[in-house]
C-alpha cells in the first residue's frame, strides 16, 4: 500500500519497489494452487492481484509523463 501511494502522488517505482512487486508477484503464482483449494481466501488474493496492476499501470502512466 504504500507503494500504491507514492505512484498515486505521481512518483516513480524504485528499482527495490520494482524487486519487491516481482517478488510478490512470484509468491502469488506459487500460492496460487492453495488458494484455488481455499475459496475462503480467493477474495483477499484477487485484491493483492489487483493492486499489483493498480499499482503497475499508475507507475507506467508516471513513466509516460516525463
Amino acid at each position: 500500500l504504500d507503494i500504491k501511494a507514492r505512484v498515486d502522488a505521481g512518483e516513480r517505482l524504485s528499482e527495490t519497489d520494482i524487486a519487491h512487486l516481482k517478488e510478490v508477484m512470484a509468491d502469488a503464482e506459487n500460492i496460487k494452487r492453495f488458494v484455488d483449494k481455499r475459496p475462503d481466501l480467493q477474495p483477499l488474493y484477487m485484491r493483492a492481484i489487483g493492486l499489483y496492476q493498480e499499482i503497475t499501470e499508475k507507475a507506467l502512466e508516471n513513466e509516460q509523463k516525463d
